[in-house]
Protein backbone atom coordinates (compact mmCIF):
# COMPACT_ATOMS: atom_id res chain seq x y z
CA UNK A 1 0.00 0.00 0.00
CA UNK A 2 3.22 2.69 0.88
CA UNK A 3 4.37 1.52 -2.34
CA UNK A 4 1.62 2.15 -4.38
CA UNK A 5 0.82 5.42 -2.76
CA UNK A 6 4.46 6.82 -2.89
CA UNK A 7 6.06 5.47 -5.31
CA UNK A 8 8.86 4.53 -2.96
CA UNK A 9 10.59 1.05 -4.03
CA UNK A 10 11.81 0.10 -0.77
CA UNK A 11 9.71 1.29 2.02
CA UNK A 12 10.50 0.91 4.98
CA UNK A 13 7.90 0.14 8.11
CA UNK A 14 8.79 -0.57 11.68
CA UNK A 15 7.57 -4.38 13.22
CA UNK A 16 7.15 -4.51 16.80
CA UNK A 17 8.75 -7.32 18.96
CA UNK A 18 8.43 -8.58 22.42
CA UNK A 19 12.24 -8.02 23.23
CA UNK A 20 12.09 -11.12 24.74
CA UNK A 21 13.93 -13.39 22.60
CA UNK A 22 15.89 -14.92 25.57
CA UNK A 23 14.58 -17.82 27.53
CA UNK A 24 15.36 -16.19 30.90
CA UNK A 25 13.18 -12.64 30.37
CA UNK A 26 10.71 -15.07 29.25
CA UNK A 27 8.90 -14.68 32.66
CA UNK A 28 10.06 -11.15 33.25
CA UNK A 29 7.95 -8.16 34.42
CA UNK A 30 8.37 -5.10 32.24
CA UNK A 31 7.87 -3.78 28.82
CA UNK A 32 10.69 -4.84 26.59
CA UNK A 33 8.95 -4.20 23.69
CA UNK A 34 10.55 -2.39 20.53
CA UNK A 35 10.05 -1.36 17.30
CA UNK A 36 12.50 -2.57 13.86
CA UNK A 37 12.81 -1.76 10.84
CA UNK A 38 11.71 -3.98 8.28
CA UNK A 39 12.50 -3.02 4.72
CA UNK A 40 10.56 -4.30 1.59
CA UNK A 41 11.40 -4.51 -2.17
CA UNK A 42 9.45 -3.29 -5.18
CA UNK A 43 11.95 -2.87 -7.59
CA UNK A 44 10.53 -6.16 -10.06
CA UNK A 45 7.32 -6.82 -11.07
CA UNK A 46 6.60 -9.71 -7.43
CA UNK A 47 3.57 -11.18 -6.97
CA UNK A 48 1.54 -10.92 -3.81
CA UNK A 49 2.87 -14.31 -2.22
CA UNK A 50 6.45 -13.40 -3.13
CA UNK A 51 5.77 -9.98 -1.37
CA UNK A 52 4.73 -12.07 1.89
CA UNK A 53 7.59 -14.62 2.18
CA UNK A 54 9.74 -11.39 1.50
CA UNK A 55 8.42 -9.85 4.49
CA UNK A 56 8.39 -12.82 6.33
CA UNK A 57 11.86 -13.24 6.01
CA UNK A 58 12.97 -9.52 6.28
CA UNK A 59 11.40 -9.92 9.49
CA UNK A 60 12.63 -13.42 11.00
CA UNK A 61 16.15 -11.14 10.73
CA UNK A 62 15.18 -8.18 12.21
CA UNK A 63 13.83 -10.34 15.52
CA UNK A 64 17.86 -11.19 15.83
CA UNK A 65 18.51 -7.87 16.65
CA UNK A 66 15.91 -7.08 19.07
CA UNK A 67 18.17 -7.47 21.90
CA UNK A 68 21.02 -5.09 20.04
CA UNK A 69 18.75 -2.48 18.56
CA UNK A 70 18.77 1.63 19.85
CA UNK A 71 16.13 3.47 18.29
CA UNK A 72 17.48 6.96 17.42
CA UNK A 73 17.26 9.36 20.15
CA UNK A 74 16.80 12.56 17.17
CA UNK A 75 13.41 14.02 18.13
CA UNK A 76 13.14 15.73 14.73
CA UNK A 77 13.09 12.37 12.82
CA UNK A 78 9.88 11.77 11.24
CA UNK A 79 7.59 9.14 13.05
CA UNK A 80 7.85 5.79 11.32
CA UNK A 81 4.70 3.69 9.67
CA UNK A 82 4.36 0.64 12.62
CA UNK A 83 3.16 -2.79 12.09
CA UNK A 84 2.31 -4.34 15.13
CA UNK A 85 1.31 -8.40 15.25
CA UNK A 86 -0.15 -11.13 17.43
CA UNK A 87 -1.45 -14.98 17.18
CA UNK A 88 -3.66 -14.37 20.81
CA UNK A 89 -4.49 -18.39 20.87
CA UNK A 90 -7.47 -17.64 23.13
CA UNK A 91 -8.42 -20.53 25.39
CA UNK A 92 -6.10 -23.40 26.75
CA UNK A 93 -8.73 -25.98 25.91
CA UNK A 94 -8.10 -28.23 29.10
CA UNK A 95 -8.59 -24.87 30.98
CA UNK A 96 -12.06 -24.51 32.86
CA UNK A 97 -11.36 -20.70 32.33
CA UNK A 98 -12.57 -18.91 29.14
CA UNK A 99 -10.04 -15.82 28.10
CA UNK A 100 -11.16 -13.60 24.99
CA UNK A 101 -9.25 -10.22 23.44
CA UNK A 102 -11.53 -7.67 22.96
CA UNK A 103 -9.17 -5.15 22.25
CA UNK A 104 -4.96 -4.82 21.91
CA UNK A 105 -3.97 -1.01 22.28
CA UNK A 106 -0.26 0.38 23.04
CA UNK A 107 -0.78 4.69 23.05
CA UNK A 108 3.00 4.85 23.90
CA UNK A 109 4.22 4.37 20.36
CA UNK A 110 5.04 7.44 18.31
CA UNK A 111 4.05 7.08 14.75
CA UNK A 112 2.32 8.44 11.42
CA UNK A 113 0.37 5.59 10.88
CA UNK A 114 -0.10 2.11 13.00
CA UNK A 115 -1.54 -1.02 11.93
CA UNK A 116 -2.02 -3.48 14.54
CA UNK A 117 -3.18 -6.81 13.50
CA UNK A 118 -4.20 -9.98 15.71
CA UNK A 119 -5.61 -13.41 15.02
CA UNK A 120 -8.22 -14.94 17.96
CA UNK A 121 -9.21 -18.55 17.55
CA UNK A 122 -8.41 -18.57 13.46
CA UNK A 123 -10.44 -15.33 12.67
CA UNK A 124 -8.14 -11.54 11.93
CA UNK A 125 -8.98 -8.59 13.65
CA UNK A 126 -7.44 -5.12 11.85
CA UNK A 127 -7.32 -1.85 13.82
CA UNK A 128 -5.34 1.07 11.77
CA UNK A 129 -4.44 4.19 14.32
CA UNK A 130 -3.25 7.62 13.14
CA UNK A 131 -1.60 10.36 14.27
CA UNK A 132 -4.20 13.45 14.17
CA UNK A 133 -0.91 16.02 13.70
CA UNK A 134 -0.44 13.97 10.40
CA UNK A 135 -3.75 13.52 9.24
CA UNK A 136 -7.50 14.42 9.31
CA UNK A 137 -9.71 12.04 10.24
CA UNK A 138 -11.19 11.90 6.49
CA UNK A 139 -7.59 10.97 4.82
CA UNK A 140 -7.31 8.17 7.89
CA UNK A 141 -10.63 6.56 6.65
CA UNK A 142 -9.80 6.91 2.61
CA UNK A 143 -6.35 4.92 3.69
CA UNK A 144 -8.18 2.22 5.46
CA UNK A 145 -10.51 1.99 2.75
CA UNK A 146 -8.08 1.38 0.27
CA UNK A 147 -6.23 -0.59 2.24
CA UNK A 148 -9.29 -2.86 2.51
CA UNK A 149 -9.45 -3.00 -0.97
CA UNK A 150 -5.88 -4.30 -1.94
CA UNK A 151 -6.20 -6.48 0.92
CA UNK A 152 -9.56 -8.25 -0.26
CA UNK A 153 -8.15 -8.27 -3.61
CA UNK A 154 -5.05 -9.72 -2.69
CA UNK A 155 -6.72 -12.53 -0.66
CA UNK A 156 -8.75 -13.36 -3.33
CA UNK A 157 -5.59 -14.13 -6.13
CA UNK A 158 -2.27 -14.79 -3.86
CA UNK A 159 -0.30 -14.79 -7.46
CA UNK A 160 -1.65 -11.39 -8.42
CA UNK A 161 1.27 -8.81 -9.28
CA UNK A 162 1.48 -6.54 -7.06
CA UNK A 163 1.11 -3.55 -9.12
CA UNK A 164 -2.09 -4.84 -11.00
CA UNK A 165 -3.34 -5.31 -6.99
CA UNK A 166 -6.47 -2.52 -6.99
CA UNK A 167 -6.61 0.21 -4.10
CA UNK A 168 -9.64 1.67 -5.38
CA UNK A 169 -13.48 0.97 -5.20
CA UNK A 170 -15.30 0.99 -8.13
CA UNK A 171 -17.23 4.13 -6.81
CA UNK A 172 -13.53 5.99 -6.26
CA UNK A 173 -12.40 4.68 -9.85
CA UNK A 174 -15.75 5.92 -11.41
CA UNK A 175 -15.36 9.31 -9.96
CA UNK A 176 -11.94 10.08 -10.77
CA UNK A 177 -12.00 8.64 -14.32
CA UNK A 178 -15.54 9.96 -15.39
CA UNK A 179 -17.17 12.33 -12.68
CA UNK A 180 -13.83 14.24 -12.97
CA UNK A 181 -13.52 14.85 -16.96
CA UNK A 182 -17.17 15.56 -17.39
CA UNK A 183 -15.65 18.87 -19.36
CA UNK A 184 -17.54 18.34 -22.89
CA UNK A 185 -18.46 21.76 -24.45
CA UNK A 186 -19.52 23.39 -27.99
CA UNK A 187 -16.69 25.02 -29.92
CA UNK A 188 -16.47 25.68 -33.56
CA UNK A 189 -15.41 22.20 -34.69
CA UNK A 190 -14.91 22.13 -38.42
CA UNK A 191 -13.51 25.52 -38.85
CA UNK A 192 -9.80 26.41 -38.93
CA UNK A 193 -8.28 29.45 -37.12
CA UNK A 194 -7.92 31.55 -40.07
CA UNK A 195 -11.33 31.44 -40.68
CA UNK A 196 -12.24 32.50 -37.53
CA UNK A 197 -10.08 35.64 -38.13
CA UNK A 198 -11.42 36.22 -41.21
CA UNK A 199 -14.68 36.61 -39.18
CA UNK A 200 -13.15 39.19 -37.28
CA UNK A 201 -12.00 41.15 -39.89
CA UNK A 202 -15.48 41.08 -41.24
CA UNK A 203 -17.18 42.93 -38.15
CA UNK A 204 -14.16 45.34 -37.21
CA UNK A 205 -11.94 45.93 -40.13
CA UNK A 206 -10.70 49.46 -39.03
CA UNK A 207 -10.21 48.20 -35.00
CA UNK A 208 -6.66 47.88 -34.06
CA UNK A 209 -5.29 44.02 -34.34
CA UNK A 210 -1.66 44.24 -33.55
CA UNK A 211 1.06 46.60 -32.50
CA UNK A 212 4.86 45.62 -32.35
CA UNK A 213 7.95 47.82 -32.12
CA UNK A 214 5.66 51.60 -32.88
CA UNK A 215 3.76 49.67 -35.57
CA UNK A 216 0.26 49.29 -36.02
CA UNK A 217 -2.27 47.28 -38.20
CA UNK A 218 -5.88 47.18 -38.16
CA UNK A 219 -7.88 43.85 -38.59
CA UNK A 220 -8.15 44.93 -42.33
CA UNK A 221 -4.44 45.59 -42.88
CA UNK A 222 -3.23 42.91 -41.22
CA UNK A 223 -5.50 40.36 -43.35
CA UNK A 224 -4.81 41.75 -46.76
CA UNK A 225 -1.26 41.77 -46.28
CA UNK A 226 -1.24 38.04 -45.36
CA UNK A 227 -3.52 37.46 -48.44
CA UNK A 228 -1.19 38.60 -50.57
CA UNK A 229 1.52 36.98 -49.44
CA UNK A 230 -1.01 33.69 -49.18
CA UNK A 231 -1.65 33.88 -53.04
CA UNK A 232 2.13 34.25 -53.62
CA UNK A 233 2.96 31.13 -51.43
CA UNK A 234 0.11 29.07 -52.69
CA UNK A 235 2.15 29.61 -55.95
CA UNK A 236 4.95 28.51 -54.38
CA UNK A 237 3.56 25.29 -53.21
CA UNK A 238 2.29 25.72 -49.63
CA UNK A 239 -0.43 23.81 -49.59
CA UNK A 240 -2.92 21.70 -46.50
CA UNK A 241 -0.07 20.43 -43.98
CA UNK A 242 3.02 21.41 -45.73
CA UNK A 243 5.39 23.17 -43.56
CA UNK A 244 6.29 26.55 -44.29
CA UNK A 245 9.14 28.34 -41.79
CA UNK A 246 8.89 31.65 -40.23
CA UNK A 247 12.70 32.82 -39.09
CA UNK A 248 11.79 36.21 -37.55
CA UNK A 249 11.71 38.19 -34.54
CA UNK A 250 8.83 39.69 -32.89
CA UNK A 251 7.05 42.23 -35.29
CA UNK A 252 4.05 42.82 -37.48
CA UNK A 253 6.07 41.02 -40.33
CA UNK A 254 6.23 37.78 -38.33
CA UNK A 255 2.14 37.82 -37.71
CA UNK A 256 1.47 38.45 -41.34
CA UNK A 257 3.74 35.80 -42.27
CA UNK A 258 1.90 33.07 -40.21
CA UNK A 259 -1.74 34.17 -41.22
CA UNK A 260 -0.31 34.30 -44.60
CA UNK A 261 1.02 30.79 -44.02
CA UNK A 262 -2.11 29.88 -42.45
CA UNK A 263 -4.28 31.37 -45.19
CA UNK A 264 -2.44 29.52 -48.00
CA UNK A 265 -3.31 26.49 -46.60
CA UNK A 266 -0.27 25.27 -44.69
CA UNK A 267 1.19 25.02 -41.55
CA UNK A 268 4.33 27.08 -39.92
CA UNK A 269 7.11 26.14 -38.29
CA UNK A 270 8.34 28.79 -35.97
CA UNK A 271 12.33 29.25 -35.09
CA UNK A 272 14.01 31.43 -32.77
CA UNK A 273 16.55 33.56 -34.83
CA UNK A 274 19.13 32.12 -31.70
CA UNK A 275 18.90 28.48 -32.62
CA UNK A 276 22.22 27.36 -33.37
CA UNK A 277 22.66 26.42 -36.97
CA UNK A 278 23.41 22.63 -36.32
CA UNK A 279 20.04 22.29 -34.18
CA UNK A 280 18.03 24.46 -37.22
CA UNK A 281 19.45 22.47 -40.25
CA UNK A 282 17.78 19.58 -38.33
CA UNK A 283 14.25 21.29 -37.90
CA UNK A 284 14.15 22.85 -41.55
CA UNK A 285 13.79 19.34 -43.02
CA UNK A 286 10.76 19.29 -44.46
CA UNK A 287 10.26 22.92 -44.88
CA UNK A 288 9.35 23.66 -48.43
CA UNK A 289 9.43 27.84 -48.13
CA UNK A 290 11.12 29.86 -45.09
CA UNK A 291 10.15 33.30 -44.55
CA UNK A 292 12.96 35.32 -42.94
CA UNK A 293 14.76 39.24 -43.34
CA UNK A 294 18.09 39.66 -44.96
CA UNK A 295 19.60 40.64 -41.61
CA UNK A 296 19.40 36.78 -40.61
CA UNK A 297 20.28 34.77 -43.81
CA UNK A 298 24.33 34.38 -42.53
CA UNK A 299 22.54 32.36 -39.94
CA UNK A 300 20.69 29.87 -42.33
CA UNK A 301 22.39 26.50 -42.91
CA UNK A 302 23.55 26.23 -46.20
CA UNK A 303 22.70 23.42 -46.98
CA UNK A 304 19.12 24.26 -46.73
CA UNK A 305 16.99 23.14 -50.03
CA UNK A 306 13.63 25.28 -49.81
CA UNK A 307 12.61 28.88 -51.01
CA UNK A 308 13.73 31.31 -48.60
CA UNK A 309 11.26 34.48 -48.63
CA UNK A 310 12.84 38.29 -47.44
CA UNK A 311 10.10 40.32 -45.80
CA UNK A 312 12.43 43.46 -46.72
CA UNK A 313 13.81 42.20 -49.66
CA UNK A 314 11.07 40.59 -51.64
CA UNK A 315 7.92 42.53 -50.25
CA UNK A 316 7.65 43.56 -53.86
CA UNK A 317 6.72 39.75 -55.23
CA UNK A 318 3.41 40.03 -53.42
CA UNK A 319 2.71 43.85 -54.26
CA UNK A 320 0.87 42.40 -57.38
CA UNK A 321 -1.32 39.40 -55.56
CA UNK A 322 -5.01 39.92 -55.27
CA UNK A 323 -5.80 41.24 -51.23
CA UNK A 324 -9.39 39.43 -50.79
CA UNK A 325 -9.06 36.14 -48.51
CA UNK A 326 -7.74 33.24 -50.97
CA UNK A 327 -9.96 29.88 -51.41
CA UNK A 328 -10.42 27.99 -48.06
CA UNK A 329 -8.47 24.41 -48.98
CA UNK A 330 -7.45 23.91 -45.54
CA UNK A 331 -9.86 22.02 -43.15
CA UNK A 332 -10.05 21.54 -39.41
CA UNK A 333 -8.28 17.85 -39.52
CA UNK A 334 -5.18 19.98 -40.93
CA UNK A 335 -2.15 20.67 -39.67
CA UNK A 336 -1.92 24.74 -38.24
CA UNK A 337 1.71 24.21 -37.06
CA UNK A 338 4.59 22.11 -35.83
CA UNK A 339 6.49 23.34 -32.60
CA UNK A 340 9.92 21.40 -31.41
CA UNK A 341 9.46 21.27 -27.55
CA UNK A 342 12.51 22.56 -25.66
CA UNK A 343 13.42 19.10 -23.96
CA UNK A 344 13.74 17.90 -27.81
CA UNK A 345 17.45 15.75 -27.99
CA UNK A 346 18.84 13.98 -30.88
CA UNK A 347 16.70 13.95 -34.01
CA UNK A 348 14.26 16.67 -33.14
CA UNK A 349 11.17 15.42 -32.66
CA UNK A 350 8.26 18.04 -33.11
CA UNK A 351 4.86 17.97 -32.19
CA UNK A 352 2.00 18.48 -34.86
CA UNK A 353 -0.96 20.57 -33.90
CA UNK A 354 -4.33 20.45 -36.32
CA UNK A 355 -6.94 23.59 -36.34
CA UNK A 356 -9.48 21.88 -34.43
CA UNK A 357 -6.81 21.56 -31.88
CA UNK A 358 -5.84 24.86 -31.78
CA UNK A 359 -9.88 26.22 -32.32
CA UNK A 360 -10.76 23.91 -29.17
CA UNK A 361 -8.12 25.71 -26.97
CA UNK A 362 -8.61 29.42 -28.19
CA UNK A 363 -12.36 29.11 -27.54
CA UNK A 364 -12.22 27.81 -24.40
CA UNK A 365 -9.46 30.80 -23.36
CA UNK A 366 -11.98 33.35 -24.57
CA UNK A 367 -15.00 31.56 -22.55
CA UNK A 368 -12.39 31.63 -19.44
CA UNK A 369 -11.64 34.85 -19.98
CA UNK A 370 -15.15 35.88 -20.49
CA UNK A 371 -14.05 37.78 -23.76
CA UNK A 372 -17.52 37.90 -24.92
CA UNK A 373 -18.44 40.59 -21.54
CA UNK A 374 -16.10 42.81 -23.42
CA UNK A 375 -17.15 44.54 -27.08
CA UNK A 376 -14.49 46.50 -27.73
CA UNK A 377 -11.80 43.40 -27.39
CA UNK A 378 -9.24 43.57 -24.90
CA UNK A 379 -5.28 43.55 -25.72
CA UNK A 380 -3.26 41.29 -25.08
CA UNK A 381 0.45 40.93 -24.78
CA UNK A 382 3.00 38.34 -25.88
CA UNK A 383 6.61 38.09 -24.29
CA UNK A 384 7.83 35.22 -25.81
CA UNK A 385 9.06 33.56 -28.80
CA UNK A 386 6.73 32.03 -32.09
CA UNK A 387 9.22 28.88 -31.44
CA UNK A 388 6.84 27.84 -28.39
CA UNK A 389 3.73 27.62 -27.70
CA UNK A 390 3.37 29.87 -24.90
CA UNK A 391 2.41 32.53 -26.39
CA UNK A 392 -0.13 30.80 -28.23
CA UNK A 393 -2.69 32.12 -25.21
CA UNK A 394 -2.39 34.96 -26.44
CA UNK A 395 -1.84 35.57 -29.83
CA UNK A 396 -5.07 33.50 -30.94
CA UNK A 397 -7.52 34.42 -28.66
CA UNK A 398 -7.03 37.87 -29.43
CA UNK A 399 -7.45 37.56 -33.06
CA UNK A 400 -10.65 35.49 -32.96
CA UNK A 401 -12.26 37.57 -30.61
CA UNK A 402 -11.55 41.24 -32.05
CA UNK A 403 -8.75 41.83 -29.64
CA UNK A 404 -5.56 44.01 -30.19
CA UNK A 405 -2.23 42.05 -30.07
CA UNK A 406 0.96 43.50 -28.80
CA UNK A 407 4.01 41.62 -29.84
CA UNK A 408 6.68 42.67 -27.30
CA UNK A 409 10.37 42.88 -27.94
CA UNK A 410 12.91 41.15 -26.09
CA UNK A 411 14.58 44.20 -24.95
CA UNK A 412 11.17 45.62 -23.71
CA UNK A 413 9.79 42.43 -21.73
CA UNK A 414 12.85 41.54 -20.02
CA UNK A 415 13.36 45.07 -18.66
CA UNK A 416 11.33 45.83 -15.61
CA UNK A 417 11.99 49.57 -16.65
CA UNK A 418 10.59 49.31 -19.83
CA UNK A 419 7.96 46.77 -19.33
CA UNK A 420 6.09 49.55 -16.93
CA UNK A 421 6.38 51.86 -19.62
CA UNK A 422 4.68 50.35 -21.81
CA UNK A 423 2.11 48.88 -19.92
CA UNK A 424 1.38 52.61 -18.42
CA UNK A 425 1.80 53.66 -22.62
CA UNK A 426 -0.44 50.76 -23.79
CA UNK A 427 -3.02 49.30 -20.57
CA UNK A 428 -2.13 45.56 -21.27
CA UNK A 429 -5.11 43.71 -20.10
CA UNK A 430 -4.00 39.92 -20.71
CA UNK A 431 -0.15 38.75 -19.82
CA UNK A 432 0.73 35.40 -20.40
CA UNK A 433 4.15 34.98 -18.56
CA UNK A 434 6.27 32.05 -17.33
CA UNK A 435 6.95 32.69 -13.04
CA UNK A 436 10.63 32.92 -13.34
CA UNK A 437 10.48 35.64 -15.91
CA UNK A 438 7.68 37.53 -13.80
CA UNK A 439 9.79 36.96 -10.61
CA UNK A 440 12.64 39.01 -12.33
CA UNK A 441 10.17 41.78 -13.49
CA UNK A 442 8.84 42.01 -10.00
CA UNK A 443 12.16 41.83 -8.38
CA UNK A 444 12.25 46.05 -9.07
CA UNK A 445 11.03 49.23 -8.10
CA UNK A 446 8.88 49.27 -10.77
CA UNK A 447 7.60 45.55 -10.86
CA UNK A 448 4.02 46.38 -9.83
CA UNK A 449 3.69 48.40 -12.51
CA UNK A 450 4.39 45.97 -14.99
CA UNK A 451 1.20 44.12 -13.95
CA UNK A 452 -1.71 43.48 -16.75
CA UNK A 453 -4.78 45.17 -16.03
CA UNK A 454 -7.34 41.80 -16.03
CA UNK A 455 -5.54 39.17 -16.57
CA UNK A 456 -2.28 37.51 -15.16
CA UNK A 457 -1.71 34.10 -16.78
CA UNK A 458 1.58 32.28 -15.56
CA UNK A 459 2.30 29.14 -17.20
CA UNK A 460 5.49 26.75 -18.31
CA UNK A 461 6.92 26.41 -14.86
CA UNK A 462 6.13 25.44 -11.60
CA UNK A 463 4.13 28.47 -10.05
CA UNK A 464 6.07 29.03 -6.58
CA UNK A 465 3.54 30.70 -3.38
CA UNK A 466 6.24 33.15 -2.94
CA UNK A 467 5.58 34.72 -6.27
CA UNK A 468 1.98 34.74 -5.89
CA UNK A 469 2.74 37.00 -2.43
CA UNK A 470 4.15 38.81 -4.17
CA UNK A 471 1.97 39.49 -6.70
CA UNK A 472 -1.05 39.90 -3.78
CA UNK A 473 1.10 42.70 -1.77
CA UNK A 474 1.40 44.49 -5.36
CA UNK A 475 -1.64 47.01 -6.25
CA UNK A 476 -2.81 45.26 -8.96
CA UNK A 477 -6.21 44.13 -9.24
CA UNK A 478 -5.63 41.39 -11.84
CA UNK A 479 -7.04 37.82 -12.02
CA UNK A 480 -4.08 35.49 -11.45
CA UNK A 481 -4.92 32.11 -13.46
CA UNK A 482 -2.36 29.17 -13.17
CA UNK A 483 -2.14 27.56 -16.48
CA UNK A 484 -0.35 23.92 -17.17
CA UNK A 485 0.19 21.33 -20.13
CA UNK A 486 2.14 19.93 -22.67
CA UNK A 487 3.13 20.86 -25.94
CA UNK A 488 1.48 18.06 -27.28
CA UNK A 489 -1.90 18.83 -25.69
CA UNK A 490 -2.03 21.37 -27.62
CA UNK A 491 -0.37 25.08 -25.46
CA UNK A 492 -2.65 23.91 -21.97
CA UNK A 493 -4.77 21.63 -20.77
CA UNK A 494 -5.57 22.73 -17.02
CA UNK A 495 -6.38 25.86 -15.26
CA UNK A 496 -6.69 27.35 -12.33
CA UNK A 497 -7.97 30.45 -10.73
CA UNK A 498 -7.28 32.14 -7.53
CA UNK A 499 -10.87 33.80 -8.11
CA UNK A 500 -12.64 30.57 -8.16
CA UNK A 501 -10.16 29.27 -5.48
CA UNK A 502 -9.85 31.71 -2.82
CA UNK A 503 -9.15 29.32 0.10
CA UNK A 504 -5.69 27.80 -1.69
CA UNK A 505 -2.97 28.38 0.71
CA UNK A 506 0.78 27.40 0.54
CA UNK A 507 -0.52 24.34 3.74
CA UNK A 508 -1.97 22.72 1.15
CA UNK A 509 0.63 21.99 -1.84
CA UNK A 510 4.33 22.62 -2.30
CA UNK A 511 3.50 24.85 -5.37
CA UNK A 512 0.37 26.24 -6.80
CA UNK A 513 -1.97 23.32 -7.89
CA UNK A 514 -2.67 23.38 -11.54
CA UNK A 515 -6.42 23.41 -11.58
CA UNK A 516 -8.66 21.21 -13.50
CA UNK A 517 -9.07 20.50 -17.33
CA UNK A 518 -10.09 22.65 -19.96
CA UNK A 519 -13.27 21.91 -22.13
CA UNK A 520 -13.02 18.74 -23.94
CA UNK A 521 -10.00 17.48 -22.26
CA UNK A 522 -9.77 14.65 -19.59
CA UNK A 523 -7.12 14.47 -17.63
CA UNK A 524 -5.89 11.16 -15.60
CA UNK A 525 -3.23 10.73 -12.74
CA UNK A 526 -1.50 7.47 -13.08
CA UNK A 527 0.84 5.32 -11.94
CA UNK A 528 4.22 3.49 -13.08
CA UNK A 529 1.40 0.79 -14.76
CA UNK A 530 -0.88 3.03 -16.06
CA UNK A 531 -3.49 2.62 -13.27
CA UNK A 532 -5.57 5.63 -11.91
CA UNK A 533 -4.23 6.34 -8.70
CA UNK A 534 -5.96 7.94 -5.80
CA UNK A 535 -6.95 11.68 -5.17
CA UNK A 536 -4.26 13.38 -3.76
CA UNK A 537 -1.72 10.98 -5.30
CA UNK A 538 1.18 12.16 -8.04
CA UNK A 539 3.37 9.92 -10.35
CA UNK A 540 2.25 10.63 -14.08
CA UNK A 541 -0.44 13.13 -15.80
CA UNK A 542 -1.80 11.61 -19.26
CA UNK A 543 -4.13 14.53 -21.15
CA UNK A 544 -6.88 13.35 -23.77
CA UNK A 545 -9.59 14.28 -25.70
CA UNK A 546 -11.78 14.29 -28.78
CA UNK A 547 -10.65 17.90 -29.79
CA UNK A 548 -7.15 16.66 -29.31
CA UNK A 549 -7.01 13.36 -30.46
CA UNK A 550 -3.97 13.55 -33.16
CA UNK A 551 -1.93 16.26 -31.31
CA UNK A 552 0.91 14.63 -31.56
CA UNK A 553 3.11 13.62 -34.91
CA UNK A 554 3.84 10.13 -36.14
CA UNK A 555 2.90 8.80 -32.56
CA UNK A 556 -0.04 6.38 -31.58
CA UNK A 557 0.07 7.88 -28.08
CA UNK A 558 -3.42 9.55 -27.53
CA UNK A 559 -5.20 6.47 -29.23
CA UNK A 560 -3.75 4.64 -25.91
CA UNK A 561 -4.56 6.97 -23.55
CA UNK A 562 -8.44 6.75 -24.69
CA UNK A 563 -8.70 3.26 -23.59
CA UNK A 564 -10.01 5.06 -20.18
CA UNK A 565 -13.00 6.17 -22.11
CA UNK A 566 -13.74 3.03 -23.71
CA UNK A 567 -13.70 1.06 -20.70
Amino acid sequence: MLWRLSGNARPTVYASFAGREHEQMQGSIGLFSRNLPVTARFDGSFRFDEIVEQMRLAREQAAGYQGFYLPSTNTSEEAPVLLEYDDWRGTDPSSSTKVSLLRAWAPTDSYKVKLTCWRENGAWQLELYYDRGYFERASAQRFAKRFQVLLTAALTDWQQKTELLPILSDEDRKRILFGWNQTDAEYSNGSTIHSLFEEQVAKHPDRAALVSNGQHLTYGELNRKANRLAHYLRKAGIRPDVLAGLFLGRSTELMVGLLGILKAGGAYVGFNPGTPKPHLAKQLVGVKVLITEEKLLPQIPQDFTGEIFCVDRDYALTRNEPEENPVSVANSENLVYVIYPSGSTGIPKGVAVRHRNLVNYSEFICNRLRLHAHGQGLKFASVSTIAADLGNTCIYPALISGGCLHLISYETSTDSQRMAQYQHDYQIDVLKIVPSHLKALLNSEEGARTLPRRYLICGGEALPWSLVEQIRSSSAECELINHYGPTETTVGSLTLSFMDSPSLSPEQSTTVPIGRPIANTRVYVLDAQLQPVPAGVGRRRACIAPAIWRATWKTGMWSFWDAWTIR
